[in-house]
């Protein structure tokens, strides 16, 4: 029981660790994106 429940968790861990992962490298692309057009703007 024990082996499955840490299993099961481990499980969610990494899903939640590749969920964060993605919006983190989500919202990076948005800040790349506003930078650059700011720039392209003001240029």
């Amino acid at each position: 029981m024990r082996l499955e429940v840490t299993l099961r968790l481990r499980q969610c861990g990494t899903w939640t660790d590749i969920i964060m992962s993605i919006i983190i490298i989500r919202h990076m692309l948005i800040v790349i994106v506003c930078v650059i057009l700011s720039v392209a703007l003001l240029t």
